[in-house]
């Protein structure tokens, strides 16, 4: 017991499992409520089949909305149960795959990098789990992850990179600059150059090959989807990278540790290194003051900049192993001496970590008052009048999928219907009847959702 006590094992077995509990904690927070989660769960449980409105995410949206589709179709029709069914996919499937992309570089330096992108990532995003970007940013976190790897790929490894990639085939349009990176490194892989390993076999390497097609068909679908976007007004938003920097200090600060992660290893001195890690670690430590923490909804405005941070990481990493002399298995097995690889991702991801939590468990109570609003009114119900809190409404709501909300969360039909604020439709009851698609008569919600 000592042993394992003094051992570090405890300490690269932190990030996937607090990634588990956040998850976990997530499903319970019923985070695919938030933002647009209860139209498209309305939508799913009014047709009782996938909700696709997006041709070049067709494949994230039908592996988040495939398990409540497929219950509803195996007859639960419990609401409150299929509300967690889809916050479950929606927040535990982006984290399956980093817990996939760690186990795939444990014990290596690489394997901290792809900590800081976690906690860039999806800490940055999760708390609108409705956001492809999410899926579309682990998926590429796990091909990258396989990729790098120094040994032989397996037929488990080969099968689940093909089928990974043909879900990023249409997950999401940043695949228009993470694709061509793992095109890199799949083709480096292919011709064994440098740092990567060589596929032996015409098996293996045909499997590469493909993989690098779908990767570059995923580059130029989304490079089309960019260019004649679906919603024009959409993808100008998502092309406003200087709104949510000035706006989102909490994003700005963590992408800012983010790179500063990465430069700690160039630091030759080992003295220097370790200072340099403290004093990144402890600008990480900033994050923690509740004062600038943006709301949930903002994350859905940072989606680029993150994405765009996503790139550069994964490209410098890739870079450093396919044209530097160190490889993955080269790093220190202990993590004491001089190695400070680990310092600032482990406080940066913490405190992330910290600030989704908090941010969930916010949202919760939010849902669970909103809850109670519903279920102890009749008809329709103005939201200045709903008694709920208006500042948490405006940090944890979104302007218009208060009936959505209020259809999901009612116990019985007639029950209150929280409307949303003026200029925001559907705002009257004649609106909502005209707007607001209904449940199908099998599913009824028969447990509160937050007893």
């Amino acid at each position: 017991m000592t042993s394992y006590l003094r051992s570090d094992l405890w300490l690269w077995l932190a990030p996937p499992i607090v990634m588990l509990a956040l998850a976990a904690y997530g499903t319970y927070a019923a985070l695919g409520l938030v933002a647009d989660g209860s139209y498209f769960l309305v939508t799913i449980l009014g047709d009782g089949d996938f909700f696709f409105y997006d041709p070049a995410r067709v494949m994230a949206v039908t592996l988040t909305q495939a398990p409540v589709v497929i219950a509803g179709k195996l007859g639960v029709s419990d609401v409150s149960a299929l509300i967690r069914i889809y916050s479950a996919s929606l927040v535990g499937l982006p984290v399956l795959a980093w817990v996939g992309a760690l186990s795939n570089l444990w014990r290596t330096r690489l394997y901290w990098a792809f900590v800081v992108m976690f906690a860039v990532t999806f800490l940055n995003g999760g708390l609108i789990p409705i956001g492809e970007f999410n899926l579309a940013y682990a998926l590429v976190a796990l091909s990258a992850a396989i990729l790098l790897r120094r040994d032989s790929l397996g037929f488990g490894r080969l099968l689940m990179l093909s089928l990974v990639s043909i879900a990023l085939l249409r997950s999401y349009e940043a695949l228009v600059y993470l694709g061509p990176v793992l095109f890199a490194i799949a083709f480096v892989r292919l011709i064994g150059w440098r740092g990567t390993a060589r596929e032996v076999g015409l098996a293996r390497q045909l499997v590469l090959a493909g993989v690098m097609f779908m990767y570059s068909s995923a580059t130029a679908l989304s490079a089309w989807a960019i260019l004649f976007p679906r919603d024009p007004t959409n993808a100008a938003g998502a092309s406003d990278l200087l709104w949510p920097v000035m706006h989102d200090p909490q994003m700005t600060i963590s992408v800012a540790v983010g790179v500063g992660c990465l430069l700690v290893p160039l630091v030759r001195a080992p003295r220097f290194r370790w200072a340099s890690a403290a004093v990144v670690g402890l600008v990480a430590l900033f994050l923690l003051r509740s004062s600038i923490w943006a709301p949930p909804w903002m994350q859905y405005a940072s989606r680029t900049v993150v994405g765009l941070t996503f790139f550069v990481l994964l490209a410098t990493c890739s870079a450093a192993v396919i044209v530097g002399r160190s490889r993955p298995e080269d790093a220190a097995r202990s993590l004491g001496g001089s190695n400070a690889t680990w310092f600032a991702p482990a406080l940066l991801f913490a405190a992330q970590a910290v600030v989704f939590a908090s941010q969930a468990h916010g949202f919760a109570e939010w849902a669970s008052t909103f809850e109670h609003v519903v279920t102890a009114s009749r008809g329709p119900v103005v939201l200045s009048e709903s008694g709920l809190d208006p500042v948490e409404t405006s940090r944890f709501g979104w302007p218009w999928t208060n009936p959505l909300m209020s259809i999901l969360l009612a116990d019985e039909p007639g029950q209150g219907l929280v409307l949303n604020p003026p200029g925001n439709v559907p705002s009257t009851l004649e609106e909502v009847t005209a707007y607001v698609p209904t449940l199908d008569p099998r599913f009824s919600k028969d447990a509160p959702l937050f007893p």
